[in-house]
């Protein structure tokens, strides 16, 4: 794939060990809408929600309990947005998911 998202993705995460914080890394371009909400859920829990502009940004997520199995990750993104030449509601490029132990 080419790491753009749409305003929803969901992920099973298998960490290994516990996990005391997710990072998660994107970017949006300069031609996208100004703002938007994304809202970061840990298996049906609301974590984190952030407003987030153009460029890249980075959302902190605490886990409380820490996860020592797997979770699934959900994010959302209240605005998608389209290019020249590509038919797909684009939201933001997932550049990473850092787990911090």
């Amino acid at each position: 794939g080419d790491d753009w998202v749409s305003g929803w993705i969901q992920l099973r995460i298998r960490p290994g060990k516990p996990v005391k914080k997710l990072v998660v890394k994107g970017w949006r371009p300069e031609n996208s809408p100004a703002e938007a909400t994304i809202t970061v859920r840990i298996d049906d829990r609301a974590a984190t929600v952030a407003h987030v502009g153009h460029g890249i940004f980075e959302i902190p997520v605490s886990f409380d309990p820490e996860p020592e199995a797997d979770y699934f990750l959900t994010i959302r993104c209240d605005v998608e947005f389209s290019v020249a030449g590509d038919s797909r509601p684009l939201a933001y490029m997932l550049m990473e998911l850092r787990h911090e132990h």
